[in-house]
């Protein structure tokens, strides 16, 4: 079972953990896929991707990263790629990003023009990599090519994708990490 538990807390109102959290919002209509932010470090280069309502990939460097300054390197975003409707895509180390849609299907894509925002992709660019992913309730990013799946009863899944750089079907096996992760709302990677 996970050793720790994170309870609500409601500065603004004056109260620790007896105030109720926010409303959940809507959950988006079947096979669609709201609004997302896929941020990292993608190489170091503290760069952040976003889908919009349009379904239009954007990038963004943080310039202000060191002093925590609201400087950007293109103001508003760059547009790098169009099309993005999955049930949720997690930034991972060189350049890639994965994605995974409502059938569960999950691609590999290698943003080469992740250093200024142009719009190059690597060789072998949306791949499917796996599939059945549409198992799991949530799917986290761990370190590099790590990757968590938890399923509505709560087990727990590890997976490492190996093939990073060029997309390769290369993956270490899955490993039960455990159960109980049905308690919490939301997991993060770290």
């Amino acid at each position: 079972n996970p050793s720790v538990r994170w309870e609500y807390c409601n500065p603004e109102a004056g109260s620790t953990a007896t105030s109720p959290p926010p409303p959940k919002p809507p959950a988006p209509p079947p096979g669609s896929a709201p609004p997302q932010i896929a941020g990292g470090q993608a190489g170091g280069e503290n760069v952040v991707y976003w889908i919009n309502g349009q379904k239009e990939l954007m990038w963004n460097r943080h310039s202000g990263s060191k002093d925590g300054a609201a400087t950007w390197s293109a103001p508003g975003g760059k547009k790098v790629g169009s099309g993005w409707s999955f049930w949720q895509v997690m930034v991972g180390v060189d350049g890639s990003l994965i994605s995974i849609d409502t059938a569960g299907v999950m691609r590999w894509y290698r943003h080469d023009g992740r250093a200024d925002g142009s719009s190059g992709w690597g060789p072998g660019t949306g791949k499917q990599i796996n599939s059945g992913w549409n198992m799991f309730v949530e799917v986290i990013a761990g370190g590099p090519g790590v990757i968590y799946g938890r399923k509505a009863n709560g087990e727990l899944v590890w997976y490492r994708f190996k093939g990073t750089k060029d997309g390769s079907m290369n993956w270490d096996a899955p490993k039960p990490l455990g159960t109980g992760w049905e308690i919490f709302k939301k997991i993060l990677g770290g």
